[in-house]
């Protein structure tokens, strides 16, 4: 399916933002997220911990997913906008820019299995207060890539007008942005019990 847009050159620069934004800095944020929970399994033992581990994994499997949707559609239209290009660049001569072919960015490997429910408890300690700083740098990055993919989704469809599964790229978009703050509250309720629990580590390093 071809694709109609208001400037060539600029919907593909765009297509490759946004596509660098979901793999890199998407990218980053689901390493760190898994290397969170797998840290979190191990130092934060308590009756509460299971369910917010486990719905830190919910967050981790849809970005994975989410992440490896966005790079396919706007790999396609990207594709669609260099076979525009090309066409241009035969008709004037070798004249005018062409794109590089973006690829499709699979996070499959980073998708995690649950925690079994436990109901241990173990005492806070260090190592699970420096877990706490890495979930609110975490959430920090959350929050930054969201702002940043909001931005770059809204400037690429004020100029992608049809055409190269537009309907698609849409419905990715808008369940990655509404879902949004249902993961936020993940995030923010999981800082909040691990800053309930290591209280008294916090203290003690004071």
């Amino acid at each position: 399916m071809d694709i109609s847009v208001k400037n060539v050159d600029m919907a593909y620069e765009q297509c490759a933002n946004l596509h660098k934004t979901m793999n890199s800095q998407g990218g980053e944020l689901v390493v760190s997220l898994t290397n969170n929970i797998t840290k979190l399994k191990s130092d934060w033992i308590a009756s509460d911990a299971t369910a917010h581990i486990n719905n830190l994994i919910d967050l981790q499997n849809y970005l994975c997913g989410v992440f490896t949707n966005s790079t396919e559609v706007v790999a396609y239209a990207a594709s669609k906008i260099i076979d525009i290009q090309e066409v241009r660049r035969a008709n004037h001569g070798g004249m005018g820019a062409v794109g590089t072919q973006l690829n499709v960015c699979s996070f499959d490997k980073y998708s995690g299995g649950y925690a079994a429910d436990t109901a241990e408890y173990q005492a806070a300690s260090s190592a699970l207060l420096a877990d706490l700083n890495d979930l609110k740098s975490i959430f920090d990055s959350y929050n930054s890539l969201i702002t940043t993919f909001v931005s770059q989704k809204d400037e690429l469809f004020a100029n992608w007008l049809n055409g190269a599964n537009i309907e698609r790229a849409r419905q990715v978009f808008s369940d990655f942005e509404s879902t949004s703050e249902k993961y936020r509250g993940i995030l923010n309720a999981a800082i909040e019990n691990l800053t309930k629990a290591t209280s008294n580590v916090s203290q003690i390093a004071n």
